[in-house]
């Protein structure tokens, strides 16, 4: 019975083996090295949702492809990717034929070129008005600050700053101090064509924080209204809110579900190694002083330039070049 057992076993690693080297010379031969490390590129480079822009790899397979990689490297040959759970010749030989001709940058470009289609804001920017566009102000509020990025159309930085609203994170509310804040911010704020805010949902974990949401959608409201002071005469508004999505699928901070802190995109921007964003442009001065800031004023930083980014390259801009 052992005997019998071993030589099925021989057997069956025989034909593991033979099977594996068929399908090594099959994938060789179908693909010329460019096409070979165009797709290679892609398996070694491309994240979890970036394979599944593919519109080959579901959820499950494309974070398989990713744990395979950060446990064992990068992937040498075409047959070694076979060895991922879950990925069979077939599927692989389909994948390979969507990736010849894409390195892993035009996989990344493409999926953020893809968001582009169903970008929008509220209330909706008409083209006529991208064209009259020449500065936003993007805006992070906080409980006791507000943050804000001043970016031109050329994706030039010109000025942001943090200003200190009140001098302890959690206020009690007063209309009265709040109100005058508010104003004396807007007031400070150097003159562009329109603000942006993130439309963010805000969680309840427990009814401690209830009031605690109340006060800071209490400072939005008004925040907004006297940002938009003009509206009856401009007919038009200047303060427009877009999706936090928008942000998180464009710079690619979506894990799990939950968006992630945008710092590394930031920190790349700054010293020139971002290959998505190449450019942005922002003076040397400003970088120095994003540097000496503070962790958490470095993200509420961070936050404002990347929502500036998004809005003029998938809204201003878009909008434009389609007119």
């Amino acid at each position: 019975m052992h005997i019998l057992w071993s030589h099925n076993a021989t057997c069956l690693l025989q034909f593991i083996t033979s099977k594996a080297k068929e399908n090594e010379a099959m994938l060789d031969a179908a693909y010329t090295d460019e096409e070979k490390a165009n797709i290679l590129d892609c398996f070694n480079k491309c994240s979890e949702t970036e394979l599944m822009f593919t519109k080959q790899l579901n959820k499950v397979k494309a974070s398989a492809v990713v744990s395979y990689r950060s446990k064992y490297g990068n992937f040498d040959n075409l047959s070694t990717v076979l060895k991922v759970p879950g990925i069979g010749i077939l599927g692989l030989q389909k994948l390979c034929s969507t990736l010849k001709d894409k390195n892993a940058l035009a996989v990344q470009k493409l999926k953020h070129l893809s968001a582009v289609e169903t970008v929008r804001c509220y209330p909706n920017l008409a083209k006529s008005e991208c064209k009259a566009v020449d500065s936003i102000i993007s805006l992070e509020l906080q409980a006791d600050r507000l943050s804000w990025v001043k970016m031109n159309r050329d994706l030039e930085v010109e000025q942001w700053r943090q200003s200190v609203l009140f001098d302890k994170p959690y206020p009690r509310f007063d209309h009265v101090i709040y109100l005058n804040q508010v104003q004396d911010f807007v007031s400070s704020l150097p003159s562009c064509s329109l603000y942006t805010l993130e439309n963010k949902q805000l969680r309840v974990p427990s009814l401690k924080v209830v009031p605690l949401i109340v006060n800071l959608k209490c400072l939005e409201t008004m925040l907004i209204t006297v940002l938009n002071n003009d509206v009856s005469d401009a007919k038009k508004h200047r303060v427009h809110l877009i999706k936090p999505t928008m942000i998180s699928r464009y710079f690619n901070l979506l894990v799990g579900g939950e968006r992630v802190s945008g710092q590394h995109v930031v920190r790349d921007i700054l010293l020139g190694q971002s290959e998505i964003v190449t450019d942005v442009v922002i003076p040397a001065k400003l970088r120095d002083s994003y540097f000496r800031h503070e962790s958490f004023e470095q993200e509420r930083l961070s936050s404002c330039l990347l929502q500036a980014i998004a809005f003029l390259k998938l809204i201003v801009c878009k909008n434009d070049q389609t007119d």
